[in-house]
C-alpha cells in the first residue's frame, strides 16, 4: 500500500517524492539525475521575481539563463520564485508560464540573513498581509497552472503561524504548501517537530507537502505515517546521495529496498554528473562547483576526510577525476556513516 499520494490541481505525482530548490544544487543536471532515480518533481534554484521581470524587458542575466535552464524531457517543470513584491512576483509568474513551466512555486521559507533579512523567503512569516498579496498575484499571474508554496513552521518558537500561512496560501487560491518543521531561528542541526505538519494539514484542505529531517527512507516513512502528508520532500539528504530517491520512494510504496550503491557506482555516477556538468557550464566554472559534489558522495568512504583536505587543490581534469577515482574501491567508513545517520540536518 503506497502512503503518500499527491495530485497538485490537475497534475498527478504519484507517489509525492519531491526534491526541494537548493541554491548552488538544482541545476538541469542534478534534476536530470534526480528524475533518473525516480523523482516525481524537482525544482529549478529560486530566481527573484524582479529577475524575471526584467527578462520580461529583455535583461535576462547569465546566471537567471542558467537557473531557469530546461529540457524537453522534463516534466514536470517547477519554477521557484522569490520576492516581496507583489507586482514583479505577478511579472515573474507570467514569465515563468511562457517560458513552460508545468508549476510555480513561492519561496517563503528560505532563512539565510540575506533573503530573509530583506523580507523575502521565511522573512515573509511575519507579514502575513503581504504574504497574501504576493500569493495572490502569482496565482491572478498564473491562472492555468499549479501554484504552491513552500513555508517554515514560523519564524521562531514565539511565532508559530504555519497554519495560518497555510489558510491565507489557501484563500489566494494556492493549490498545495510544503511544510518545513522547523523554525526559521533554527539551524539545521536542530530537530525538525513534524507535528507543525500535522497542524497544518488539520488547517487547509489543499495538500500539504512534508519537509524537513528526511536523510533515510525510513524516516520518509515515519514522517508520511505520522503526519498522514500527500508528499514528502527531500533537500540535504540527496547531497551526494541521489539513491535516496529510489530508496524513499520504494519505502513509500511499500516495495524491497533497492540495494545500496557501491564505491564503483557513486564513481560512474560522479563521472558522469561531471561531464554535464562541464558541457552545461564550462569548464572553468564547472571545476569550481563540483567540488563539493565530490566531498558530498564521497561521504562514509575513507579518504573523505583526506579530501576535504585537499579540494581546492583539484583545479584540472585529470586531477579530479584522479581523485575521484580513488573511491572505487574504497570500503565504507562505516563509524562515519553511522554518525551521519543519527544527525538529521535537511
Amino acid at each position: 500500500m503506497t502512503l503518500t499520494k499527491l495530485k497538485i490541481r490537475g497534475l498527478d505525482l504519484g507517489t509525492g517524492v519531491c526534491v526541494s530548490p537548493m541554491v548552488g544544487v538544482t541545476d538541469l543536471p542534478f534534476r536530470r539525475l534526480c528524475r533518473e532515480f525516480g523523482a516525481d518533481i524537482t525544482y529549478t534554484e529560486m530566481v527573484a521575481g524582479p529577475a524575471l521581470a526584467a527578462a520580461k524587458a529583455g535583461k535576462f542575466d547569465v546566471k537567471t539563463l542558467r537557473i531557469l535552464k530546461t529540457e524537453r524531457d522534463e516534466f514536470p517543470y517547477a519554477i521557484q520564485l522569490f520576492g516581496s513584491m507583489p507586482d514583479a512576483l505577478a511579472v515573474g509568474a507570467k514569465v515563468a508560464v511562457e517560458l513552460g513551466a508545468n508549476l510555480v512555486d513561492f519561496n517563503m521559507g528560505c532563512p539565510t540573513r540575506r533573503v530573509a533579512g530583506s523580507g523575502s523567503g521565511s522573512g515573509l512569516l511575519r507579514e502575513p498581509e503581504l504574504a497574501r498579496r504576493c500569493i495572490g498575484a502569482i496565482r491572478k499571474a498564473a491562472p492555468d497552472v499549479p501554484v504552491t508554496v513552500k513555508i517554515r513552521a514560523g519564524w521562531d518558537v514565539d511565532h508559530v503561524n504555519g497554519p495560518e500561512i497555510c489558510r491565507i496560501a489557501e484563500d489566494e487560491g494556492a493549490d498545495a504548501v510544503t511544510v518545513h518543521g522547523r523554525f526559521r531561528s533554527q539551524s539545521y542541526g536542530d530537530a525538525p517537530d513534524w507535528n507543525h505538519i500535522t497542524n497544518a494539514i488539520d488547517a487547509v484542505s489543499i495538500p500539504i507537502i512534508g519537509n524537513g529531517g528526511i536523510l533515510r527512507a525510513d524516516q520518509a516513512v515515519a514522517m508520511a505515517r505520522q503526519t498522514g502528508c500527500a508528499g514528502v520532500m527531500l533537500a540535504r539528504g540527496v547531497l551526494g546521495n541521489p539513491w535516496l530517491v529510489r530508496e524513499v520512494k520504494a519505502a513509500l510504496e511499500g516495495r524491497a529496498a533497492p540495494p545500496a550503491p557501491t564505491a564503483m557506482e557513486k564513481r560512474d555516477i560522479f563521472f558522469r554528473f561531471w561531464r554535464e556538468m562541464s558541457e552545461f557550464r564550462g569548464f572553468q566554472k564547472a571545476i569550481k562547483d563540483i567540488r563539493k559534489h565530490l566531498i558530498w558522495i564521497s561521504k562514509g568512504l575513507r579518504g573523505a576526510n583526506d579530501l576535504r583536505r585537499d579540494v581546492a587543490l583539484l583545479n584540472s581534469e585529470e586531477a579530479l577525476l584522479s581523485r575521484a577515482g580513488e573511491f572505487s574501491s574504497a570500503p565504507t567508513n562505516t563509524r562515519s556513516a553511522a554518525r551521519r545517520r543519527r544527525k538529521p540536518f535537511n
